[in-house]
């Protein structure tokens, strides 16, 4: 699976449901790692359409595990708003108390971000940040979207956003001084407007994630549509190979359920059944 950040987007998924799914080339995901492409291992409705569902439940994946870390940035910036106010109205060791443990959550969201050194500043930067998909960063500096080539063609590409949040609000937050201290404190002028300004960040980004998972879900349905009409073609045809198909395409069925509640790709051994047919 691959997500491209070279197309800057709005954060919304662009999707247009079919009537009725088709099946052409294959499924593909791509991002700046360099193109992975989901390839069936033979022609035929049921082995494309199942490609394409695939490289779909990949992409519902990377939704669900970008909306999980961004629930819980919004977590930690609303207890910095308290801990910004604590710091303020507090007399003495209680201020300075509320003032470290802000520090500490500034570090929480600084990992989970990560960033270069040229970005967020400091002694060094976070290479491999907390909050990533497949190897991949899933929030930089500047926006960029995965893009999901189904497979089926009667159905258009996907296109899921990814988050900027390595700008604004949020790099105000994490950034660091060149002697490796936060440059914004619990108490600075103004934080109350930075934390606020840094939820609307992260709320915005949420949203576009909701999008983009009712996007998935719709493509989705429709790519199991297909492996339906597909697999009853075969058991009609007296294909000797169907069973096996039926089978198949009855597991992706139940993995599609299941991952309606839990993130996780479909595994490789539901594809390779489809493919030895």
């Amino acid at each position: 699976m691959n997500i491209s950040t070279a197309k800057p987007m709005s954060g919304d998924a662009a999707l247009e449901v079919p009537r009725s799914p088709q099946a052409s080339a294959g499924a593909s995901l791509s991002h700046a790692n360099g193109p992975s492409v989901v390839t069936p291992g033979s022609a035929g409705a049921l082995i494309e359409a199942s490609a394409g569902f695939t490289a779909m439940q990949t992409a519902a994946s990377y939704v669900q595990a970008t909306s999980g870390y961004l629930g819980e940035i919004k977590g930690i910036l609303s207890r910095m708003a308290e801990l910004s106010l604590s710091a303020k109205s507090s007399p003495g060791s209680a201020s300075s108390a509320a003032g470290g443990a802000f520090a500490g959550l500034q570090g929480k969201l600084r990992a989970i971000v990560g960033g270069p050194l040229g970005e967020v500043g400091g002694v060094s930067g976070v290479p491999s940040p907390g909050a990533t998909f497949d190897g991949s960063e899933l929030f930089g500096s500047a926006e960029g979207q995965m893009t999901v080539t189904t497979g089926l063609s009667s159905m258009p590409t996907l296109a899921v956003g990814i988050p900027a949040l390595r700008q604004g609000a949020l790099l105000r937050l994490t950034a660091r001084d060149s002697a490796g201290g936060f440059s914004a404190a619990a108490s600075s002028p103004g934080m109350s407007s930075t934390i606020s300004e840094a939820l609307i960040q992260a709320s915005s980004a949420s949203d576009a994630m909701d999008r983009a998972q009712a996007a998935v879900d719709s493509a989705s349905a429709m790519a199991q549509d297909g492996m339906d009409e597909a697999a009853s073609a075969l058991a009609s045809s007296g294909d000797p190979a169907a069973a096996t198909q039926q089978a198949a395409g009855a597991v992706l069925k139940q993995q599609r359920v299941a991952l309606a509640a839990h993130s996780g790709v479909i595994p490789k051994y539901a594809l390779g059944l489809l493919q030895a047919g």
